[in-house]
């Protein structure tokens, strides 16, 4: 299975403390890793094309935390 972008949307977090436009990275076994947020919905569009786009022909993605 590879990395999915979601679709854009209204994100709410679960206890109120946010509400904007945004998208889901879901890693390779299908659970959500990231969620990107933005204050206009265009915005989060190009930030999803964006990151698609640095996702086509990835052969693994690595995290590295410090």
């Amino acid at each position: 299975m590879r990395w999915r972008v979601g679709e854009v949307q209204w994100v709410r977090g679960s206890g109120g403390e946010f509400s904007e436009w945004g998208f889901v990275l879901y890693e390779q076994s299908g659970r959500p890793c990231v969620t990107f947020l933005y204050s206009h919905g265009l915005d989060a569009q190009a930030g999803r094309d964006q990151v698609q786009a640095a996702l086509a022909g990835v052969v693994s993605v690595k995290a590295t935390l410090h």
